[in-house]
């Protein structure tokens, strides 16, 4: 493990106590160009919250900072894990990856290599966090880093990972990326919400986990969607979602 400097020590517990008083995804950014960047510093980000499952990326939450809305790591709600080289190579080895300018084309799609020479993303640093089950986590990449990247980038990243996806994690759900829902306007804002975790697959049980609520409730708000929307069981309902989508 690396040995800090003082003022790196200093920014890491300001980074760390800073983190209990993140609730919305606004202050997750400010918190990212404030107190990480002052212990990792950086040109722009993207923190992606979802799961990998038989091969497929499933987004449920992405948070950009300073990063533009067509950049190198967009990725849709359903991403294909063999698109994805750099996140692949993360999820194989659950290490850091440092990507520099030369090895880049062979991590990345050539869609991707193009919009890197346009913004000036060189200098690549991603990590993230899974779950014990290996499906579900969060994921950090960073870029425009002015430094040389090394194994003191690489410890850094592991040391605060886990302090970043404790505060991703613990927010709502609500703050999440906009959703396609069905068109059906008897659907409340938590009908809907709730819908796009079914079509992720999620059971009654996960949603009411990640909405803080009781497994009950969450069983009374599907029975409502389905009979609103007209429908027999969840696999219609998800169906009618992507109809929609």
């Amino acid at each position: 493990m690396i040995e800090l400097s003082d003022e790196e020590k200093t920014a890491f517990i300001n980074l760390c106590a800073s983190a209990q008083e993140i609730k919305t995804a606004a202050g997750f950014q400010h918190w990212m160009r404030t107190h990480v960047n002052a212990f990792f510093p950086f040109g722009m980000m993207a923190a992606v919250r979802g799961s990998i499952r038989d091969d497929i990326i499933f987004v449920e939450q992405l948070i950009r900072v300073d990063d533009p809305d067509d950049s190198l790591w967009h990725l849709q709600m359903q991403t294909k894990l063999s698109d994805r080289p750099v996140i692949a190579k993360w999820h194989r080895e659950r290490e850091p990856q440092m990507i520099h300018e030369a090895p880049m084309t062979q991590l990345i799609p050539h869609l991707a290599c193009a919009r890197e020479n346009k913004y000036h993303l060189q200098n690549l640093a991603v990590h993230g966090q899974i779950d014990k089950q290996g499906h579900e986590g969060t994921y950090y990449c960073f870029a425009q880093i002015a430094e040389s990247l090394g194994e003191r980038h690489r410890q850094k990243l592991k040391l605060m990972v886990p302090q970043l996806h404790h505060a991703m994690c613990k927010l709502r759900i609500d703050s999440a990326m906009p959703q396609a829902a069905p068109s059906n306007p008897s659907l409340t804002t938590r009908e809907r919400e709730i819908l796009h975790l079914v079509g992720h697959g999620k059971t009654n049980r996960e949603i009411a986990a990640l909405l803080a609520r009781s497994q009950r409730t969450i069983n009374n708000h599907v029975h409502a969607i389905l009979s609103k929307l007209g429908v027999a069981n969840r696999a219609e309902a998800t169906a009618r979602l992507r109809q929609n989508g």
